[in-house]
């Protein structure tokens, strides 16, 4: 090929992958609007408090700390960003406090661990954080919780946190 058609080639895949970024266009907000500052910290045992955030996609500034796990030597801290509705999509933030670089992937779903009838998502990197948009079960099971599952170079594993309903 000549030099033209590699730099519009090139020019074109550049241009696809800054477009499509996050999987999502149309989940509230813009990823180069610059973060608000916190105005509240989370509360110990995980009671939602006001806090400010980049990706809190219900247009309520309420998240809910369900707490940290940790899998495959890996920890992070997990926070529900929206209402848990069944048959609606739920948003999930991660924060990767501990583990020795980043994971092949991480995904998540809501239900049960063998994760039957239940979309399990891929997680997406804004920064430090990690996202998802999991869609909940229709019905929910009792039982339901978030499951996070991480993927290494050698094995998948997973744990689970429980769900504010």
């Amino acid at each position: 090929m000549s030099l033209n058609v590699h730099s519009v080639v090139l020019s074109f895949v550049v241009a696809t992958a800054a477009l499509v970024g996050c999987d999502r266009d149309d989940h509230g907000h813009p990823h180069d609007a610059p973060k608000p500052q916190s105005t509240t910290t989370p509360a110990v045992g995980g009671d939602a408090q006001p806090m400010a955030d980049d990706h809190d996609n219900t247009g309520s500034s309420t998240q809910h700390k369900l707490g940290d796990v940790t899998v495959a030597g890996y920890t992070f801290t997990v926070t529900q960003t929206s209402a848990i509705t069944p048959g609606k999509e739920a948003d999930i933030t991660l924060v990767q406090t501990a583990g020795t670089g980043e994971p092949k992937a991480v995904r998540i779903w809501i239900g049960n661990e063998s994760g039957e009838g239940s979309v399990k998502v891929r997680t997406h990197k804004h920064g430090s954080k990690m996202e998802a948009h999991v869609e909940v079960p229709d019905p929910l099971a009792a039982d339901a919780k978030l499951w996070v599952e991480v993927e290494t170079a050698d094995a998948k594993q997973a744990s689970s946190v429980a769900i504010k309903r």
